[in-house]
């Protein structure tokens, strides 16, 4: 659900799970709270109350290994939410008991009722909108989300902000109503304020309140055959990667792009040939696929797989007959750094697409952004960590057998 495109907006976010630290180490809710076992990493607490937590993910789409979802808890006392994490965005979005059935939410999503919570706080209440141009789900769509900015407090594995901003969504366009009964919080993990609206996103207010070992988040999110996917708040796992980290830098750092976690690539091959394509990119845990910056961009490096991969309809949906698909020799490579990142061959086919019968999606579809985005059919196959401080993105080859 990658979240990129900003229409008018005074941005929004939040986000959070189950397991709490407490002064003397660490207490298991329902999460797995972190112990320092071996696989995690030992570092000095920057105070009494500084920890890390692991958050359990869980594939929504079942068998694409491109979407996950974890718990959110705001309030008090806490509502539970099922959420996206995503490093696509820096703001939080949430139902509110005022989104009804004509306004996009159905009758049967879970809201977020400010009125039961003793710590939730009117007095912002500042209108936003905010657009995902990604979509919802595998298959990219125009999407938006409206309503008002206050705060409430927030935890993710028992690591809690207080006075967090978070979105309380009034209306939404028809298509999040299919995914809204799966998940409903859209959790921006963004490294800082947006020059639109997030003012205060999550990760940094963690760091701000102490509550956090490191100033880092990191994913593991292999494919659905290996499972235990999960995001670790203030430390890094060591036992879901082989080899070593490699850091990259962020090749935008002032303006919106630096609110989000972004880098240069400067070479996409196909099938070990270089294409000569370079441009920036973010790291976008929110979106399910790879996104081109434009249906012109996809194309080009479609022409070096199959002449028969057409673009399929306006949302940058492209796709070739399904007994075809299988047969296509089409590994990626993203060069970043001198260091390749490969999407394998065995992940081009992105499925059937809806309304296209024998058609299957491919990995690449067209945006709209100047950019491209580095979603799911990547990051399924690297451990990630973004350092909020350093602004820094590391990557290393994740465990892909537990």
């Amino acid at each position: 659900m990658g979240a990129i495109l900003y229409t008018v907006v005074t941005s929004c976010l939040l986000l959070s799970t189950i397991a709490a630290p407490n002064h003397h180490g660490y207490q298991k809710i329902h999460v797995k709270a972190i112990q320092r076992s071996d696989g995690i990493q030992k570092i000095n607490r920057h105070s009494h109350k500084s920890g890390a937590a692991q958050v359990p993910l869980v594939d929504f789409f079942k068998g694409t290994d491109l979407q996950w979802i974890g718990n959110v808890e705001i309030g008090s006392p806490p509502q539970t939410f099922s959420a996206v994490f995503d490093t696509g965005s820096p703001t939080f979005l949430i139902p509110s008991a005022d989104c009804t059935p004509a306004n996009g939410c159905a009758k049967d999503v879970s809201k977020f009722n400010p009125s039961r919570s003793r710590t939730f706080n009117l007095s912002s209440n500042t209108p936003f909108e905010f657009s995902f141009f990604t979509g919802g789900g595998v298959t990219p769509g125009n999407e938006s989300q409206s309503g008002f900015l206050n705060t409430d407090r927030v935890s993710i594995g028992g690591l809690t902000v207080d006075n967090q901003e978070i979105g309380l969504v009034d209306s939404a366009t028809p298509g999040f109503a299919p995914f809204l009964k799966h998940f409903q919080a859209v959790i921006g993990l963004g490294s800082a304020a947006d020059l639109d609206g997030a003012r205060n996103p999550i990760l940094p207010a963690l760091v701000a309140a102490g509550e956090l070992l490191e100033p880092i988040v990191s994913f593991y999110i292999p494919p659905r055959s290996t499972g235990h996917a999960e995001l670790t708040l203030g430390a890094i796992d060591h036992s879901k990667f082989v080899g070593d980290i490699h850091y990259i830098r962020p090749a935008v750092t002032d303006g919106l792009l630096a609110s989000i976690w972004n880098v240069n690539f400067t070479n996409i091959f196909v099938n070990g040939r270089p294409t000569g394509v370079a441009n920036f990119a973010v790291l976008d845990t929110g979106t399910s696929n790879i996104v081109a910056p434009s249906n012109d961009d996809a194309a080009a490096i479609y022409k070096h797989i199959s002449i028969d991969i057409k673009l399929l309809n306006e949302t940058g949906v492209f796709g070739i007959a399904c007994e075809r698909i299988c047969e296509l020799p089409a590994t990626l490579d993203f060069e970043i750094e001198g260091r390749k990142y490969t999407i394998p061959s065995r992940d081009f086919n992105a499925g059937p697409i809806e309304g296209h019968p024998g058609m299957c999606q491919t990995v690449i579809n067209g945006g709209d952004v100047g950019f491209w985005i580095l979603g799911g059919s990547l990051l399924k196959h690297y451990y990630s960590t973004f350092n909020v401080e350093t602004k820094v993105v590391g990557l290393a080859k994740a465990v892909e057998e537990l």
